[in-house]
Order: C-alpha cells, then sequence, then structure tokens
C-alpha cells in the first residue's frame, strides 16, 4: 500500500538530494512561469479593459448628441481621431439601438484573437437607450512585454530556487519525510503482525492540528462569501429602489412630477424633430377633501392609490400616467391628436362617474376635472405645456368640475386665468414691499336706542406705483385661489392692531372693528394662536374686535369654525357670519355657530323695495337671527327707500353706499377725528 514511499535512508545521498532540489526547482519554475504568466495576462486584461472603457465613456459622452441626431460626419470624424491618437485602438464602431452602424473605423493589420479585447458599452442619456460603442484594444505590445518579463523573472527564480530547493529538501526530509517513513514502516509491521507495539509518532498530532486548521479556514471563507453575496444582493436590491424612487410617486407607484417633466421634454423634443403631435391631461380630483377630513389621512391614500388603479386601466402603452401633486394627476399620450382628446376626457369621467369609494360605514362619489393641452413643435418647455393644461383644468372646475375643458389661449376662461396669475406676483409684491392700505366703512344702527360708538368694517386696497387704488374685487379671487388669502389676513391684523394701538382717542371712541378672515385662516391653529397672541399682547379690549366669516366658509370648514370662533369669543371678541342666506343649509348650520351678528347678504337687501321675495328672505332671516338672540347687519344699503323697508322690517345695523362710502382709515387717526363722533347720529 505505501510501497511508494522513499525510504529515509535512500534519501541521506547528497546527491540524491541535489537531483530532487532540481527537480523540484525545475516544477516550481514552469509552475511559477505559468502563474506569472496567467496574473500579467489577467492584470493585462484588467488594465486594458479599465482603459478601454474610460475610452468608451470619453467617446460616449462626447458623442451623444451626434448619435441622437445621427451626425454621421461628426462621428466619423470623433472614432477616426481617437484611432489615431491611441495606438491600442484597433477598431471602433457606433451603432444605434436598432443595430444600424452609423460609424467605423479599423487599422489595416489583422491580429490573432489572442492579441485583441472587444469591449462594448450601451450609450444611455436620462436611463433611455441610444445605441451602442464596441471597441477592439489591440494587446500585442503587452504581450510581449509580458513574455520579456516572464522570461526575466524565471530566470533569477531559477537561481533562487536550485539553491534553496536543496535546503528545503534537507529540512522536509527531516521533519516530514522521516515521520511518513515511520508511519510506513509501522503499518507494514502491523501488518505482519498485529501484536507489533507501535512506537509513538510525534508528529502526528501536528499533522492533525493543521489539517483542522485548514478545515476551520475553509468554513470561514465560505462563510464570508456568503456573507459578501448576501451583501452584493442587498446592494443590487437598494439601488433598484432608489432608482425606481427617484421616478415614482412612493404612494402610487405612478411616474412623479420630475419624470413626466423628462419625457415632458422628450416629447417636446419629438415634436420638433418629426412634427409630432402629443396631448397632456391635467387631472384635479373633486370632493377629495371631503374623504381625507372626514375619515382621515389613511382613507385619502387608500382612495388616491384606487384612482391611480382606475386611471392605469384607461393608460395605453407608452402612455405616462403620473400623479404630480396631492389629489393631481397628469397623463401624456404620445403621437395623440387633440382632436381627439375629449374621447380620452370623456372615459375618463365615465370610469369616475361609476365609482364609489367605501370606508368603513361611508360611501363617497368623487369627481375630476380635466384639462387639456396640446404639445406640438411650437411649445417651448415642459413648464409650459404644464401651465397651459392647468390652466384649462382650473376652467373645468370654474365651470362646474367634474368635466373636462381644452385649451385655448382666447378662450374667456384662460384670459381670466392669466389675469389671476398676473394677481398673484402682484399680491406677493404688495405683501414684501407694503403697498397695501386699509379702508373702512361705517356700519350704523337704525334704532336710536343702538346708538353707540363708531362701528365699521375693515376692507383692503392695493396701491399702485402711480397712486391709484387697486379695489380688492380685482386680486381676492386670485388670493383665494392660490393660498394668498391668509397672508393677506395676517397683514390686516398686523396693521389694524397697529393702528389702534396707536391711536388712543380713536379706540376710546370704537365701539367696535370688524375685521374679515377667510376660509383657509379658519382651518389653521396656527394662525390662530398668531393672532391670539397678538391680541393679547396688544392691550385693546378685545370685546371691540369683530371678526366676518362667510356662511360658505364657515359651513365648508365647519368643525374648524366651531373651534376657531368659541376659543376667541372666550377671550371677548365678537363674530359675524356675513353673506348670509346664499347658503343651501343657511339656517340647520346657524343654530351650531355662536355668532353674534348676521350679515344679511346684500343680493336680497338691493331689490328689497321692488321684490317680495327678497323682502320675506330679509324678513325670515332677521326673525331666526333675533330668535336666537344675535343682531342682524344688512349690507347694500345704497338708498333711503331700501332703508325704511329694512326699519320696518326692524334690522339692527345698515352698511352700504346709501350710508357711507368706504374712505381711507388714515382718516380717523386721534389728530383727524371729530369729538363730536361720541355723539354721532344713527341711520335714521
Amino acid at each position: 500500500m505505501f510501497s511508494g514511499l522513499p525510504s529515509f535512508k535512500e534519501l541521506q545521498s547528497w546527491k540524491q538530494i541535489t537531483f530532487s532540489a532540481v527537480i523540484i526547482a525545475f516544477i516550481v519554475l514552469m509552475i511559477s512561469g505559468t502563474l506569472l504568466r496567467n496574473l500579467e495576462t489577467s492584470y493585462l486584461l484588467v488594465s486594458a479593459k479599465a482603459k478601454g472603457d474610460d475610452a468608451i465613456k470619453l467617446l460616449a459622452s462626447s458623442s451623444i448628441e451626434a448619435i441622437i441626431s445621427e451626425d454621421i460626419p461628426y462621428l466619423e470624424t470623433i472614432i477616426k481621431g481617437a484611432v489615431s491618437v491611441s495606438p491600442n485602438i484597433h477598431a471602433i464602431r457606433i451603432s444605434n439601438e436598432e443595430d444600424t452602424i452609423l460609424a467605423q473605423q479599423s487599422r489595416l493589420e489583422h491580429l490573432p484573437n489572442e492579441s485583441i479585447l472587444k469591449l462594448s458599452q450601451e450609450i444611455t442619456y436620462h436611463n433611455e437607450s441610444f445605441g451602442y460603442i464596441e471597441l477592439v484594444w489591440n494587446l500585442t505590445n503587452e504581450h510581449a512585454a509580458i513574455e520579456n518579463k516572464v522570461m526575466l523573472t524565471q530566470f533569477y527564480l531559477a537561481i533562487v530556487l536550485f539553491s534553496l530547493s536543496a535546503l528545503v529538501m534537507y529540512f522536509v526530509t527531516r521533519l516530514v519525510t522521516r515521520p511518513l517513513n515511520t508511519i510506513h514502516h509501522q503499518v507494514e509491521a502491523l501488518m505482519a503482525d498485529s501484536n507489533h507495539n507501535l512506537e509513538p509518532i510525534h508528529a502526528s498530532q501536528e499533522f492533525h492540528v493543521l489539517s483542522a486548521a485548514v478545515y476551520k479556514l475553509r468554513e470561514l471563507l465560505q462563510a464570508q462569501k456568503f456573507k459578501e453575496a448576501e451583501l452584493e444582493k442587498l446592494v443590487a436590491q437598494r439601488t433598484v429602489e432608489l432608482g425606481f424612487h427617484a421616478t415614482h410617486d412612493t404612494l402610487t407607484g405612478l411616474s412623479n412630477r420630475f419624470e413626466l417633466e423628462r419625457r415632458l421634454q422628450k416629447a417636446i423634443d419629438q415634436a420638433k424633430e418629426f412634427s409630432s403631435e402629443y396631448c397632456l391631461l391635467y387631472m384635479d380630483l373633486d370632493q377629495f377633501k371631503v374623504v381625507n377630513d372626514t375619515c382621515g389621512h389613511l382613507a385619502g391614500d387608500e382612495l388616491l392609490k384606487n384612482l391611480a388603479g382606475q386611471l392605469l386601466g384607461l393608460k395605453r402603452t407608452g402612455d405616462t400616467l403620473a400623479r404630480i401633486g396631492g389629489d393631481e394627476f397628469a397623463l401624456l399620450l404620445p403621437n395623440y391628436s387633440f382632436d381627439n382628446a375629449p374621447i380620452i376626457a370623456e372615459k375618463i369621467l365615465d370610469v369616475f362617474s361609476q365609482y364609489r369609494f367605501h370606508w368603513n360605514d361611508k360611501v363617497f362619489s368623487i369627481g375630476i376635472s380635466i384639462g387639456v393641452s396640446c404639445i406640438t413643435h411650437e411649445t417651448k418647455s415642459p413648464e409650459e405645456a404644464l401651465s397651459a393644461a392647468d390652466m384649462a383644468c382650473y376652467a373645468a372646475k370654474e365651470l362646474g368640475r367634474n368635466r373636462f375643458h381644452l385649451y385655448d389661449a382666447s378662450d374667456e376662461e384662460t384670459v381670466r386665468h392669466h389675469s389671476e396669475m398676473h394677481s398673484v406676483s402682484k399680491i406677493q409684491e404688495a405683501i414684501e414691499k407694503n403697498y397695501f392700505c386699509l379702508f373702512q366703512q361705517k356700519i350704523l344702527p337704525i334704532k336710536n336706542e343702538l346708538n353707540q360708538g363708531i362701528h365699521y368694517e375693515i376692507l383692503i386696497r392695493m396701491n399702485t406705483l402711480n397712486g391709484s387704488i387697486i379695489p380688492p374685487g380685482t386680486f381676492l379671487p386670485a388670493a383665494e385661489r392660490y393660498h394668498l388669502a391668509q397672508a393677506l389676513d395676517n397683514w390686516v391684523i398686523d396693521n389694524v392692531v397697529s393702528f389702534l394701538s396707536q391711536n388712543s382717542l380713536h379706540l376710546a371712541m370704537l365701539d367696535l372693528c370688524s375685521i374679515n378672515l377667510s376660509g383657509q385662516s379658519l382651518g389653521n391653529t396656527m394662525f390662530l394662536d398668531k393672532i391670539e397672541q397678538k391680541l393679547l399682547q396688544s392691550q385693546i379690549p378685545l370685546e371691540k374686535i369683530c371678526f366676518e366669516i362667510t356662511e360658505t366658509a364657515a359651513v365648508t370648514n365647519f368643525s374648524a369654525a366651531v373651534s376657531f370662533i368659541s376659543r376667541l369669543r372666550k377671550r371677548g371678541c365678537r363674530f359675524a357670519l356675513d353673506d348670509f342666506g346664499t347658503g343651501m343649509s343657511s339656517f340647520s348650520y346657524l343654530k351650531q355657530l355662536p355668532v353674534d351678528f348676521l350679515k344679511i347678504d346684500g343680493f336680497f337687501v338691493k331689490d328689497i323695495v321692488n321684490n317680495p321675495v327678497s323682502e320675506t328672505m330679509v324678513r325670515s332671516i332677521n326673525d331666526v337671527a333675533h330668535s336666537m338672540n344675535m343682531q342682524t347687519i344688512a349690507e347694500f344699503v345704497e338708498d333711503d327707500l331700501i332703508l325704511q323697508v329694512l326699519k320696518k322690517i326692524g334690522v339692527d345695523f345698515v352698511q352700504g353706499y346709501g350710508i357711507a362710502k368706504p374712505s381711507s382709515i388714515d382718516d380717523m387717526t386721534d389728530s383727524k377725528l371729530d369729538h363730536s363722533a361720541f355723539t354721532r347720529k344713527n341711520a335714521q
């Protein structure tokens, strides 16, 4: 069994040791030469690949625009220059994504396969493929250098190995071969005589420990390799997730605004190059806020995911559906005629009309307003396309919601929206540069016993650079639409508090100062905290402050309105419900709103003399208010005839151009006040 093992005595001869050393050195030399050649070749391939990749990246970045535009002469110039400059580049070929060769260049000499390295890279721009660059790298010079290096290394290594082999062989003979030879003789003796006493082998434990260590090392390497594979898998997974989240909405999985704008830019480029036509649908949900406020944000999120699924069912291959805001979606339709836009818009409206959202025991129907714009070779930017579709969507909402509207630059709604957008910039500038000013319009009592101090409503106006005054009807609708109303409320309150604090005589004569609040302010607890703190710090008697809120704002933000009113009334402030009578549920909500005054809408007041229905409405509102211990104020009182009818009905206060026109509050500073205002006349 072990007859092939040499005996220890046979290896004691230096001649045999030398011969063995030569054999071992030769074997090691051949192996080392092969290993060195393989290592150098591997390093060469890695180095050449890195250089080639760098060359490809440089070529890709230099030629991406030419590839997109298929500028063949420019591509040929680039690759000819690259081949002429770099001796290692043997050939280059550039093709588009259909594998059509756009340009190629090659040297004349033929090279064997082992002397070349072929490299290829996809050309992408914003994650979109446009073609490939293929490069052939010449390795001839490197192979020659490797052979020279290997031969020189083998020469020096041979000298060292031949010297060390004899010495190593000698020690190996003593430390390894002798124990093995002893084991050999003991095995032969044991086979001949099973009772043979075996001498202990002191090296056996060392071999066992070494073997165990090797196995342990193998286990550790396998565990480390498994961990590295898991880590690479995790990194790859996270990379994919990050790439997805960069271009998609996390809630619905649809494309996000960034991705939509990127595709819009691509659509604009395509439209300019090929005169193709695209349609963009801008969709804004109707009544989404009702679901959010009634059932909470979890229900709102679930609704958005459901509606995204409904819209995906209408999406064609190649279309882009994106969520671009809280409850706003966009659909980009490539190669779609603007004339056919009503077809897809009607389909969306039909799907939404049949959809019902169920949450717990509640069922909601959801509408959608759609604006449609066209993308042609004249479209300048994604922002322009989105703005046009947004304006059309706004027009659809203004025309009654749950419908679509096609963008037309000459359309009346579009023109009005442009005007509002202009007003937005003016409002922002006026707030920043303090161009606003305060006006007041007096409110007078009809009955003698109500004759008290000064009572007026604060009004806001905008100054222009030429000194003219812009009325609120010009800019307030835009402020409401674009969420600037709260900023205006804040400006008004700041300036009213400042005016009253600086004019003590005026404050002493003041009975009530009415300040209008927007619906946006009613629902904001931070705004409430701020004005409460400001009023308390001002030392103004808070019973002299009355806040006016419209019936529509109160009903729309009902719970917030009740909370807002209750909190400030505890501080002494009073409240008036403005424009009362216009809502469908005016009386049903009235008993739940803790207000002090009802301001009867001017729509009924202005034709009360000639319209019995208006008179009946005013009388009903007045009676209901008095039954609830509220006082009434009639607006739009423009002449004595209206005043006499209101007096007959029993309205408490009147306001309008027939009573007093609005005037600057600066006319009521302490220095300009008439002290007789303490005993001023009433409306009679």
